[in-house]
């Protein structure tokens, strides 16, 4: 699983180098990061495609959908509402909490949406989140449960946040000086 998840990470981040900075968000990316993340994991045949059976989410009362064609058109719609979203934290969270919530896949659900959330904020030159705490997992899951069963991103986007902070803390101001310039090739006063 580890090494899924870092092989497609290094995958993705020279595709956006490759790319000029930019990989769009579309079904064919979801699919493709799915059977990426989920070598050796899943069945092939379960690998990059819809499920066609139910499943379940330890934690909660929610039910995912259960209807193959129910579930393509929510992941279209997915698509088509974040194509409206400007903002690469509001389109990134809306992505993971959408993706996650809807588990269109046997399984691997909430890696994909991880990895959709870090590409969104790469194609913005905006390092991804990351954390292997047990402290960090569980604010995310009470974050992602919670929108699960209201819809509320609040406590995801809390968590989000905060992790996002914490990163940042880790700076100095010339280190955060260097960095803008070595990213964008300009000066800045902070």
């Amino acid at each position: 699983m580890l090494k899924n998840l870092y092989n497609t990470f290094i995958s993705e981040t020279e595709y956006i180098k490759k790319e000029n900075g930019k990989v769009i968000i579309d079904e064919k990316l979801l699919f493709r990061l799915h059977s990426y993340l989920t070598d050796d994991l899943v069945e092939n045949r379960e690998r990059g495609v819809i499920r066609t059976r139910p499943v379940r989410i330890t934690g909660t009362e929610y039910t995912p959908p259960k209807d193959l064609i129910e579930i393509q058109k929510r992941i279209s719609e997915i698509m088509e509402l974040q194509e409206r979203l400007t903002n690469p934290f509001e389109k990134a969270l809306f992505l993971h909490c959408n993706i996650a919530k809807l588990q269109p896949f046997i399984d691997g659900n909430k890696r994909t949406s991880r990895m959709v959330e870090s590409i969104v904020l790469m194609n913005e030159n905006i390092v991804p989140i990351f954390s292997i705490s047990e402290d960090d997992f569980e604010k995310y899951k009470t974050g992602l449960l919670h929108f699960y069963e209201t819809g509320d991103y609040s406590k995801y986007a809390d968590y989000f946040l905060e992790r996002k902070l914490n990163y940042l803390q880790n700076f100095t101001q010339e280190d955060l000086k260097e960095e803008f310039q070595k990213s964008t090739g300009r000066k800045q006063k902070f």
